[in-house]
C-alpha cells in the first residue's frame, strides 16, 4: 500500500490509544456505579456496528469474484459466528455476582 513497516505501525497508534480511554472510562464508571451490564452491552454493540464495514466488504468480495474468492465464505462465516456469540457470552458475564 505503499506505507513504510515504521508508518504502518504508527497508524495504529490512534486506535489503541482511542480503545484505551474508552476502556479507562468504562471500567472506572462500571466501578463507580456498580453496573456492568449495561457497559457491556454498549460496548458489544458498538463493536458489532464498527465491524459491520468489514462484514459488507467480504461479502461484496463474495459476490463480485465469486470464482476466486470462494475460499472467504468460511472466514466470513466463523468471524460472523464467533462475533455473534459475543452478545449472548457478554450478557451472561454481565450478570455475575460481585460481592464486596
Amino acid at each position: 500500500m505503499g506505507y513504510s513497516n515504521v508508518n504502518a505501525q504508527l497508524l495504529t497508534v490512534p486506535v489503541y490509544l482511542s480503545a484505551a480511554v474508552v476502556f479507562l472510562i468504562t471500567a472506572r464508571l462500571s466501578e463507580r456505579w456498580k453496573v456492568r451490564g449495561y457497559f457491556v452491552i454498549f460496548n458489544l454493540v458498538t463493536m458489532m456496528i464498527g465491524k459491520l464495514p468489514h462484514d459488507l466488504f467480504l461479502l461484496g468480495m463474495l459476490t463480485y469474484q465469486a470464482t476466486s474468492s470462494l475460499r472467504l465464505l468460511p472466514v466470513l462465516a466463523l468471524d460472523t459466528l464467533l462475533f455473534s456469540s459475543l452478545l449472548p457470552v457478554g450478557l451472561v458475564l454481565s450478570h455475575t455476582v460481585h460481592s464486596d
